[in-house]
């Protein structure tokens, strides 16, 4: 089994100019789910940015990686742990 990776990101919402109520996902980090070794499956989180919205409740989500704004497609590029 390969590496898994994921990109964590919180749900904010708001209201566009013909008053429909939306959500825009914001990227604050990623997530990595490495393969099993002796001890099990190693996880781990790397914070970009801390969400400092009013409007988050603590909650994450996490998708499955697709590069963003310029980067690398293959995701062991951009991940430094």
């Amino acid at each position: 089994m390969e590496k898994r990776v994921f990109n964590l990101a919180y749900g904010k919402k708001y209201i566009t100019s013909d008053h429909v109520e939306k959500k825009i996902w914001i990227q604050v980090g990623r997530l990595v789910i490495e393969p099993e070794s002796k001890y099990g499956e190693r996880i781990s989180i790397r914070l970009d940015s801390l969400p400092i919205d009013p409007e988050f409740n603590g909650m994450l989500s996490a998708f499955p990686y697709e590069p963003r704004n310029g980067s690398s497609k293959n995701p062991e590029d951009n991940i430094a742990f």
